[in-house]
Parts: structure tokens; C-alpha cells; sequence
């Protein structure tokens, strides 16, 4: 299914370049997320908000969320290197 979100352009941008950073997709981010959050692992209290945690908290726990997962995907890969260490080889 296809959906359209309004994201405010920072926290986008943000989150754009740290899954580039991790390789990988906003699409791959987001529906782990949703997976984490369906399977009970990610929690999101009722009515909580980006604005009524503070913006800069929501953010950071997100991140670090989004770190953890990328790191179990990461122990997980054959190839342990990042998309940045195969990048800087190859223009070696």
C-alpha cells in the first residue's frame, strides 16, 4: 500500500541522511519501525507527540532506535562493512 506522511523538512532531512549514512532506504527505516512498534518492542504512549516529548528528545530516541536496528542488521550481514567503508574503497 502506498501512503503519504507530512514530516516537518528537518526531522526529514535528518532522517534521510542517517539511513543513507546506514544504507539504507527512509522506506526501510520506517516500515522496521513499524515493525518494532506492531511486535511491542518500540512504544508510543497515547497521544504522545513529537512536540509533547520535545522535539529534540523524540528525535534523539528515534535515532537511537533507528542505531540499534541498524546495528542488528548489521551483525547479521556477511559483508560487515558499511556502504561508506565500500564506498571510500572503491574510490581507492
Amino acid at each position: 500500500m502506498k501512503t503519504t506522511i507530512e514530516l516537518p523538512d528537518a526531522l526529514y532531512r535528518q532522517v534521510k541522511a542517517k539511513s543513507s549514512i546506514n544504507g539504507q532506504t527512509v522506506r526501510q527505516v520506517t516500515e522496521r519501525l513499524y515493525e518494532l512498534w506492531l511486535a511491542g518492542r518500540l512504544t508510543l504512549a497515547a497521544g504522545e507527540t513529537a512536540e509533547g516529548e520535545g522535539r529534540g528528545d523524540w528525535v534523539k530516541r528515534w535515532v537511537r532506535e533507528t542505531d540499534e536496528l541498524a546495528e542488528q542488521i548489521r551483525r547479521s550481514a556477511v559483508d560487515k562493512r558499511t556502504c561508506r567503508d565500500i564506498l571510500q574503497a572503491d574510490r581507492r
